[in-house]
């Protein structure tokens, strides 16, 4: 569920942000793991072994898909109230997008709770927007 959210996330920021290419690279990367695991799900539907259909039955829970996406829009928010709270003159749509480079950047863990690469993530979204270094270092 969180992979169709962030999927649809990011296929949202392409159309808004000033992305470079290897970041869209990315973004259509993402999305067409995304679209063959759900795909593959659908393919071997009621074929699959347990943990297929357990993947299959949580599809169906509308409920925790729409907190899921709950969660990704309050994440936005959070990222949206910090950068305020920083000074930063950028705005709601900009504070969503770079919640989600740093999502993307933070995919695969790096060392222990992501030190160095959320904050990479971050001052590459936040350079979209033209955040000097120094300021977006410092957020």
């Amino acid at each position: 569920m969180d992979g169709v959210w962030l999927s649809l996330a990011l296929l949202a920021s392409m159309a808004v942000a000033p992305l470079t290419q290897g970041l869209q690279l990315a973004i259509w990367c993402l999305v067409a793991v995304v679209s063959l695991a759900a795909l593959g799900r659908w393919y071997l539907g009621t074929r699959g072994g347990t943990f297929v259909q357990s993947v299959v039955e949580g599809f169906r829970n509308w409920r925790a898909f729409v907190l899921s996406g709950a969660f990704l829009i309050a994440q936005g928010l959070a990222f949206w109230s910090v950068m305020r709270a920083s000074h930063l003159r950028v705005g709601l749509v900009a504070a969503f997008v770079v919640m989600v480079v740093v999502r993307i950047g933070t995919l695969i863990p790096g060392a222990p709770a992501n030190l160095g690469t959320h904050q990479y993530a971050t001052v590459l979204g936040l350079s979209l927007y033209g955040v000097p270094r120094n300021e977006a270092v410092g957020f």
